[in-house]
């Protein structure tokens, strides 16, 4: 948001145990609050006898922060310099710069547990260091993310210092690097991991290059070597072609130079045998480890032509190999040929994108789904590990790392082997302690390293003191709270308006901006028109892998309504978003919140396929959300209420528009509802409209909605308030006469919905 006066939401993942709301802060008048000064944990941190390396003692570093990428997956550390910034490193964000892909927690000390002090944020900006690798690889390793709102401090979330532009550390100093160890994938773990790439003649020369940046790419992420991870590969179009085995290349730079250099070969689909191939290349002769997870990434564009390849997988997963199945979704791809091959269940082993591009946004959730099965171990809690700085050019020295340590970096370890700062903790702080003022201030951001634990390998930080100037440039853009207080002011007393007390206690159905034109008046989604901003607080975009998939409704603060068939394919809550507030899908209007989804729940009557009875499903968020001029929910009607024939109803949407407006701002119409039995005439849909459904549109034709609506609403204004009276489902065309649109008759399934969303 760049005004101080969008509205704000505090996300909270896990609300406290109290019987009062979260507590929220308006971004206009937000400042550090008193008793919460930077620097100074409310739970002092300490360290147990002389161990370098130990447990923290629960939430007494309130700055540390998760990156959350799609709300769901641990993938870096970061550190609260700010109310509205965390600072992290830029090799974290680099490749999905999106802020919707990504969310940050604070509060966390136990990550195997709800301790009821976390705190889930979106993310509305992410700005990269300019420098970042101009000089050298990791050289400038910066980045700053912004959060939607400003952070309300607590005695387990508060901001660390920010060190001045001559601050210089001390050897008798003490600093510490925290992190939870295992958030990055595959480090140090044993896994054998062979990809399965289909080079037949549909893909094409380019995406076939497309497809091996995406396999190079998962194993930049994997920790490479004879004891550690191993790769193989083959290609499969006519025949296959074993490119390289499990025992062949155990350098990453080795194995990514033999990926990107690998021939095209253009043919039919031979899937199948592609898979036999793939269950003789995890036997004993090509050093079969049998202490390792054995993992499979099946890569495919389209259905197989040469057998069926279900079997085959289903052998392979009968000795234990892991299978992940993806699909590039081509008209000639078979997806329950896709689902067959992957492991059980196919929601958490099959991924569909709709092209090659869209390979890389799904790297991160492969990366970390195949770790799942091969991590030695997990450090649910926070750790915290002493470490000193390397003083003058020590790390230069050619016994150390020969030259390549920039001025925007630094060293910091132990010469002998000892516990440090790993590569998992990647994003995350070194904080050291100002022996004048008491007060921790962040020294460095954890970067890189070559390995861990080694003899004069120390771990490489981002030196946080030489830009300094560049982060606070930064954050001082666009700030939306007052200067932080100081001791000898006191805090201003606020006053709830009319509205802010509105929102703690909202009504559904109340649309709280300028309202359309009267019914009747209007152009008459597919021959509609743009509807006025934020006029449809209840209207919600479904995000999958941060791209927008489907429409839905808002039914209370944290529960949202859409079609079973959106996210049949994908019931796994972890790649989905659910974004509020929205109008123009290319725009910033500041009012926009995007949040995570904790649970999907489908229809158990729900028909996967035509004519797509019961199609509806509910999806809780991470957290609840705050009700604002731009975000309301809609009415559910009652179970007996009746909708007649011939209502007027609305329906909104951005989906294809076929030419008759702008699909990225919110576009409305106007609808009649049917009768069912018109709609089951034989010159409209014959038959297949059942009690669950809802017909809308007009006999001529020319208004509807259309594809990229599914799952959005269809409301008819009852009194003052809307209704939401149908889920938008399917149809045959879009406005084509006698086609109305089909709709879920929400009465019919109301009491499902209510039963679910509690």
């Amino acid at each position: 948001p760049t005004t101080t006066s969008a509205p704000t939401t505090t996300i909270t993942t896990h609300a406290p145990t109290t019987t009062s709301a979260p507590t929220t802060t308006t971004a206009s008048t937000t400042a550090p609050p008193r008793g919460f000064p930077h620097g100074e944990p409310a739970i002092q941190p300490f360290f147990f006898g002389r161990s370098i390396n130990q447990q923290a003692i629960p939430h007494s570093w309130p700055w540390q922060a998760e990156m959350m990428l799609y709300g769901e997956h641990p993938y870096c550390s970061a550190t609260l310099v700010d109310p509205e910034w965390v600072l992290t490193a830029a090799h974290c964000v680099q490749e999905i710069e999106k802020p919707e892909s990504w969310m940050v927690r604070l509060g966390e000390f136990d990550r195997a547990m709800d301790e009821g002090t976390e705190y889930l944020y979106g993310v509305t900006d992410i700005v990269i260091h300019p420098d970042y690798e101009s000089a050298f690889p990791n050289s400038y390793d910066m980045a700053l993310v912004r959060l939607v709102d400003p952070v309300a401090f607590t005695d387990h979330i508060s901001a660390v210092c920010l060190p001045t532009p001559d601050t210089s550390i001390n050897p008798d100093d003490q600093c510490v690097a925290t992190g939870w160890g295992d958030l990055e994938a595959c480090t140090g773990s044993k896994a054998d991991l062979i990809f399965v790439i289909d080079s037949s003649g549909s893909v094409g020369p380019d995406n076939f290059q497309t497809t091996l940046h995406f396999v190079s790419s998962i194993i930049n992420e994997l920790t490479i070597g004879s004891k550690y991870t191993r790769v193989g590969a083959l290609t499969f179009h006519s025949s296959v072609t074993i490119q390289f085995q499990l025992d062949e290349i155990f350098s990453k730079k080795d194995l990514i130079e033999t990926v990107t250099n690998i021939h095209y070969d253009t043919g039919s689909t031979a899937t199948k045998e592609g898979l036999e191939t793939l269950f003789d290349m995890f036997q004993p002769q090509h050093g079969d480890r049998p202490d390792v997870a054995n993992i499979a990434i099946v890569i495919t564009d389209g259905a197989a032509k040469t057998g069926d390849p279900i079997p085959a997988a289903t052998d392979i997963k009968k000795h234990g190999v892991t299978m992940f199945a993806v699909g590039i979704k081509t008209a000639e791809l078979n997806t329950k040929q896709v689902e067959g091959i992957a492991s059980e269940p196919s929601d958490k082993y099959a991924y569909f994108v709709d092209d090659f591009e869209k390979l890389s946004t799904i790297k991160l959730v492969i990366a970390e789904a195949s770790c799942d099965h091969v991590k030695d171990s997990n450090h649910p809690l926070l750790k915290q590990v002493r470490v000193p700085i390397l003083q003058g050019n020590m790390c230069n020295d050619t016994d150390y790392y020969d030259g390549v340590i920039t001025e925007s970096m630094f060293c910091a370890g132990y010469e002998e082997k000892q516990d440090k700062s790993c590569q998992v903790d990647s994003g995350g702080p070194l904080v050291c302690k100002d022996t004048l003022n008491e007060k921790w201030t962040i020294t460095g951001v954890s970067s890189w390293g070559f390995g861990c634990q080694l003899p004069k390998r120390p771990g490489v930080y981002t030196n946080v003191t030489e830009l300094t100037p560049w982060i606070s440039q930064v954050m001082s853009r666009n700030r939306t709270y007052i200067a932080p207080v100081t001791s000898t002011t006191v805090a201003p007393t606020t006053t709830i308006s009319p509205f802010e007390e509105s929102m703690l206690t909202p009504r559904c159905g109340v649309r709280l901006t300028a309202a359309p034109a009267p019914f009747g008046i209007m152009p008459h989604i597919v021959g509609g028109k743009p509807a006025i901003a934020n006029s449809w607080p209840w209207q919600v975009e479904m995000l999958l892998f941060g791209g927008f998939y489907c429409a839905g409704s808002l039914i209370s603060n944290q529960w949202v309504v859409t079609a079973a068939h959106c996210v049949h394919t994908y019931q796994d809550p972890r790649p989905w978003q659910v974004r509020l507030g929205e109008h123009h899908r290319e725009r910033d209007d500041g009012t926009e919140v995007t949040i995570g989804v904790a649970e999907i729940i489908i229809h158990h009557n729900y028909i996967s396929g035509y004519p797509w009875d019961y199609d509806v499903a509910v999806v809780k968020l991470t957290s609840p959300i705050r009700f604002s001029t731009g975000i309301n929910s809609v009415c559910l009607p009652g179970r007996d209420d009746v909708f007649e024939p011939g209502t007027k109803c609305m329906v909104t949407g951005w989906g294809d528009t076929l030419g008759t407006g702008d699909p990225d701002t919110l576009n409305e119409i106007e609808v009649p509802l049917y009768d069912n039995a018109v709609c089951n005439d034989d010159d409209h849909y014959d038959g297949p409209i059942t009690d669950r459904m809802l017909c809308a549109g007009y006999e001529e034709g020319g208004l509807d909605a259309c594809s990229g609506d599914s799952g959005g609403p269809l409301v008819c204004q009852t009194g003052n308030s809307w209704t939401l009276v149908g889920i938008t489902s399917w149809g045959f065309g879009c406005a084509v006469p006698k086609r109305p649109g089909i709709y879920t008759r929400v009465t019919e399934v109301v009491y499902w919905i209510e039963e679910m969303a509690v």
